[in-house]
């Protein structure tokens, strides 16, 4: 279920932004070690865009211990009483490039399994995923998985597809919108050149393996853009989600 009382230091706890009841339902995944309220400004970039949607934003189904958070930022935490989250149980991984890879296959359910559930329940809901940094890595994962096609798109932001598990068949007219959509600046050097460099082959590879699977997926670079959300990206990304919401309101009522 999608907790509608939201709790800063809770699993999966959400912000809620837009009419409800909205058939156009976007699902918004922060990054590593974030939470919730740190993308509020996201979604009032996506509601000028798309007004009419609903805008969920949920904190993270992991809880990261505060000794595994950086000085500066846990001292922020401690100071506002938040905690920090990620999407994935990195507990397991023996190295970094393990972990990205393979945080997507075997997972066990969460509660972020039980929001999307919640609102493909509704066969008239459009469901669009918006992931940044770890949250992008969720999102593809979660879209390719999807059994129903109530989940219509990803949208990956700072982010790759990195890690597949079961991807599900979703032919489509070659001329709608990609469905995954990655945007990624230039300047982004938040991640050590050796785990970027093997995660960049990774991601067009799946990139491919969507392709065969009926999935249009495509990239994007942007100058000047770091491991961040600007008005110009947050824009690129809103209007990708409005184009294939409205690819899908004309071509399946």
């Amino acid at each position: 279920m999608i907790d509608q009382n939201y709790d800063p230091n809770k699993e999966g706890s959400a912000l809620h932004i837009g009419d409800k009841d909205s058939e156009t339902q976007i699902v918004v995944l922060h990054g590593n070690g974030r939470f919730a309220e740190d993308f509020k400004s996201v979604a009032e970039w996506f509601t000028e865009t798309i007004p009419s949607a609903h805008i969920i934003i949920p904190n993270g189904t992991y809880k990261i211990p505060n000794t595994q958070i950086p000085l500066e930022y846990r001292e922020e935490l401690e100071r506002t009483n938040k905690s920090a989250f990620t999407w994935f149980d990195f507990s397991q991984s023996k190295n970094a490039l393990a972990a990205f890879t393979g945080v997507n296959k075997n997972r066990e359910r969460d509660v972020l399994d039980d929001c999307i559930d919640d609102l493909s329940k509704d066969s008239n809901n459009r469901i669009y995923l918006f992931g940044f940094s770890m949250g992008g890595i969720r999102a593809a994962g979660d879209f390719a998985k999807a059994s129903n096609d109530a989940i219509k798109g990803a949208v990956l932001h700072s982010s790759a597809i990195t890690s597949l598990g079961e991807i599900i068949s979703k032919p489509q007219d070659k001329k709608a919108p990609a469905r995954i959509f990655t945007v990624m600046g230039k300047d982004d050097n938040i991640m050590p050149s050796y785990i970027m460099k093997p995660l960049a082959a990774v991601h067009y590879y799946n990139q491919l393996k969507l392709r065969f699977n009926g999935v249009t997926a495509r990239s994007q670079f942007l100058d000047g853009l770091g491991h961040n959300i600007s008005a110009q990206s947050a824009e690129i990304c809103a209007n990708h989600i409005k184009k294939l919401d409205e690819y899908f309101v004309h071509n399946h009522p």
